[in-house]
């Protein structure tokens, strides 16, 4: 699994007395597991009941020139069910899948208003932005051998929000 992340603080001073600050995140892909859609015990004697063995054969690289669309993810043709008459779960690894990374990119404005001298009382004026440039960061791939969406993406993470506030220090 590759992961980058990247972090910054106080970008600088914009004006007088205002910050701009930001947060970088790029993460890598996280590994996901595909599931066999055939009966995970054939005989029906409870050898092979649990979901972990759910798996079909890997037939060849489901990440090697993956289209990494919306409507496929990975290579689909990369497994198979185990044969019929076969009591075996399959050879697919845990988590063969690579699925989508995402970026995010956060700011923050922010300004302190003297209120009284005297009490060092102050008012702090934020304005938050997550995922500011609104980019949309898939999250879900449905990995059910089978299954009427096997392959596709089924979820995004969050969109942008931004969020005002007000603080009294003192």
């Amino acid at each position: 699994m590759r992961f980058a992340r990247h972090s910054g603080g106080v970008l600088g001073v914009v004006a007088k007395g205002w910050q701009l600050s930001g947060i970088t995140s790029i993460v890598s892909g996280l590994p996901l597991r595909v599931t066999a859609s055939n009966d995970a015990d054939p005989p029906g004697i409870g050898i092979l009941s649990s979901s972990a063995t759910r798996r079909p054969d890997m037939i060849a690289d489901p990440n090697k020139n993956s289209p990494h669309t919306i409507a496929k993810w990975f290579n689909t043709e990369a497994f198979a069910n185990v044969p019929a008459g076969v009591i075996r779960p399959g050879n697919t690894p845990a988590t063969s899948v690579i699925g989508p990374g995402w970026q995010r990119f956060d700011a923050t404005l922010s300004k302190e208003f003297l209120l009284r001298k005297e009490s060092n009382m102050r008012l702090q004026f934020r304005a938050e932005a997550f995922n500011l440039p609104n980019h949309t960061n898939y999250q879900g791939v449905s990995t059910g051998l089978g299954s009427s969406n096997y392959g596709q993406i089924t979820s995004t993470r969050e969109a942008r929000r931004i969020q005002l506030a007000l603080k009294l220090l003192f």
